[in-house]
């Protein structure tokens, strides 16, 4: 609650936490860890055992589906989730704090983005060595005059800093530590806890977001993350 707010669905966060594998995978890798300790192979085996810590990116995805679905119909929405890209394997750690990164982004959208249908869409793709993270809806947008007026009163820069600001710039200022999203009437409003914590996972990976939005279109978030 602290994280995501404290009208959170906690159940729609329920299963985040497991990784699924195929059982006839499972069975395959267990046996061959088996015959690769008997042979003393001990780095064919460690080898097979760090399959199990790499999973698909578009497989933990999936489970965006249950929650856009709990918050919708909480909502009383229809917004519906497609999810398109390559396989990419990550290991659980980089995973994790990705997916708790988009659990946030989706949340928000869902909650103040799309106002009764819509649609949010999920990209993975490998760019240059790169994971490139992808996830649009076509929602109401973010306005950026309304961001750099609140980030102007909470000092989070001020007018004589920001009147050359691009949209873009301002826009961004809703990741800036001390920015509340609670009071600024636009698409990721209501949780009291800004898009910081987006960020600070993005870079504790080495990588970078950026936001682009326009008002009554919607809202897109580009998250590079080097492999």
């Amino acid at each position: 609650k602290e994280v995501y707010g404290e009208d959170v669905v906690l159940d729609a966060l329920n299963g985040l936490e497991t990784i699924e594998f195929k059982k006839d995978d499972f069975s395959k890798s267990i046996a061959l860890i088996k015959l690769h300790l008997n042979k003393g192979q001990n780095g064919l085996a460690l080898k097979e055992l760090e399959k199990f810590e790499k999973v698909d990116l578009l497989t933990i995805f999936k489970i965006f589906h249950r929650t856009i679905d709990q918050l919708s119909n909480q909502l009383n929405k229809h917004i519906k989730l497609k999810l398109e890209g390559d396989l990419i394997y990550l290991n659980s750690h980089k995973s994790n704090l990705i997916k708790d990164g988009l659990i946030h982004i989706i949340q928000n959208s869902v909650d103040h983005g799309i106002e009764k249908e819509g649609l949010i869409n999920i990209t993975v793709k490998e760019k240059n060595g790169s994971v490139l993270l992808q996830v649009s809806d076509n929602g109401k947008g973010i306005d950026a005059n309304e961001v750099l007026k609140k980030a102007i009163q909470k000092n989070i820069t001020s007018e004589k800093e920001s009147e050359n600001y691009t949209n873009q710039e301002k826009i961004k200022l809703i990741m800036e530590p001390g920015f509340s999203t609670k009071e600024v009437t636009s698409e990721y409003s209501g949780r009291g806890v800004g898009l910081d914590v987006v960020k600070t996972n993005i870079e504790k990976l080495g990588g970078h977001i950026e936001i682009e939005s326009k008002l009554r279109k919607g809202t897109l978030f580009k998250i590079v993350i080097p492999r």
